[in-house]
């Protein structure tokens, strides 16, 4: 058995691995702690989600591991055989497996001694760290052992030809038209985290995808309508506030990338690399990503992401006023020279009136927050008077100023009531 190029495998790994895991690592186990907080959840019952985020990010990245170590293998000349994938490629997959294995268990340690979290609660999400590590385990022995099962065959059958004359040459492959195209497959199961009030119209999206391309070879033509028919589901989703943006897009989140990915792999009659993609629906999965489909995807989510802001915002808004009408109404003269608030009654100048019902327009409008810049164009274009700065205004009546407090955004004022 020859050996693998260690430093060339090495160089590979840290070409494709650093630093995009680092912090592809760190992001996903910031949204679950603070998905955490925002429920209101006791850390030690994120540390479960925890482990779990980690073993998906192995997963993701496993196909990486795999395409180093088979380049590597290949420079030399060498060919992919079934002790290839035993000898060679199954350790350094379980190498990998092993120290991620470990950072986990650190990551959990480190968090529960900064928490003060005691064993009470640590060891559970250990013990479910080290089950979910051997079911995991167990799953990649099985893969590729299938891998290698299937290669030892096609090595016996090789080596029973001899005088016959070769085969014809059947190109398989996602994408690639042959004579004997197999039937496009819908994925028997939704990716994990994909949204529960989406699976039933999803499900009738995909089958009515493959029912328009049959077809393998139609693959990215099929995730290519998936992309455009998920749309508007995924931007309701982002607006009601069931996914956030940016799990809409990214992998291993239960958005549009899982998706597509699982209708490659589904798909995938290409070489196979056992764990991964064959190079060719790699491929596929990249065109779908740079299709006009995905660039209209992002730019929906962008804008869905804009409208829930907003729809927070008039929401809060709207909570705002119905407190603040309860704690007292706000009334004012036909011209705003007087205005009672809270019980309290304010007798105004001219431009302190006007500054007043700019404030109060803006407030009715579900827009409190005015700039400074624009209440001082708008009193200067009534007024022939001139000045730069607002609390002018009130200086002949500092009382009124109470009236007046500054907004949330730099530079901005609102009435406070």
């Amino acid at each position: 058995m020859k050996l693998l190029d260690e430093r060339l495998y090495t160089l590979k790994l840290q070409e494709a691995l650093v630093p995009r895991m680092h912090r592809d690592t760190q992001q996903r186990r910031h949204r679950v702690l603070s998905h955490q907080r925002e429920i209101g959840q006791r850390l030690e019952g994120a540390l479960h989600k925890l482990v779990d985020s980690d073993i998906s990010l192995i997963r993701d990245y496993i196909p990486d591991v795999d395409r180093a170590c088979r380049e590597t293998w290949l420079s030399d000349g060498n060919p992919i055989t079934a002790e290839f994938i035993r000898n060679v490629l199954v350790q350094r997959i379980f190498n990998f497996i092993a120290a991620r294995e470990g950072d986990s268990r650190g990551n959990l340690e480190t968090l529960a001694r900064r928490r003060g979290i005691g064993g009470t609660h640590l060891t559970p999400a250990l013990h479910h760290l080290v089950h979910s590590m051997s079911h995991f385990k167990s799953e990649v022995t099985t893969r590729y052992e299938i891998e290698a099962i299937e290669l030892s065959k096609t090595e016996s059958r090789a080596r029973m030809v001899t005088q016959a004359p070769p085969p014809p040459r059947e190109v398989g492959g996602l994408g690639i038209t042959h004579s004997h195209a197999k039937p496009t497959q819908i994925p028997p199961d939704f990716p994990m985290y994909f949204p529960k009030e989406l699976k039933a119209r999803t499900a009738v999206i995909l089958a009515e995808a493959v029912r328009k391309f049959q077809y393998q070879t139609q693959t990215l033509e099929l995730c290519r309508h998936v992309i455009s028919e998920m749309i508007p589901l995924f931007c309701e989703a982002v607006t009601t506030g069931t996914m956030k943006a940016s799990m809409a897009l990214e992998e291993g989140l239960g958005g549009m990338g899982d998706l597509l990915r699982s209708l490659v792999v589904y798909n995938d009659d290409g070489p196979r690399t056992g764990w991964g993609l064959s190079n060719e629906a790699y491929r596929l999965q990249q065109e779908a990503r740079k299709s006009d489909e995905w660039l209209r995807l992002a730019k929906a989510i962008v804008e869905a992401e804009s409208s829930r802001a907003q729809n927070s915002a008039n929401a809060a808004t709207k909570v705002e006023n119905k407190a603040n009408t309860a704690a007292g109404p706000f009334t004012h003269s036909e011209d705003y020279r007087t205005v009672s608030v809270r019980g309290e009654t304010y007798t105004l100048t001219l431009q302190q009136a006007q500054m007043i019902e700019i404030l109060h327009e803006a407030y009715k409008n579900g827009t409190p927050e005015v700039s400074i810049a624009h209440i001082l164009e708008r009193l200067e274009k009534k007024s022939e008077r001139n000045s730069s700065r607002w609390q002018d205004t009130f200086k002949s009546n500092p009382k009124a100023k109470a009236l007046v407090e500054s907004g949330i955004r730099k530079g901005t004022l609102r009435l406070k009531l």
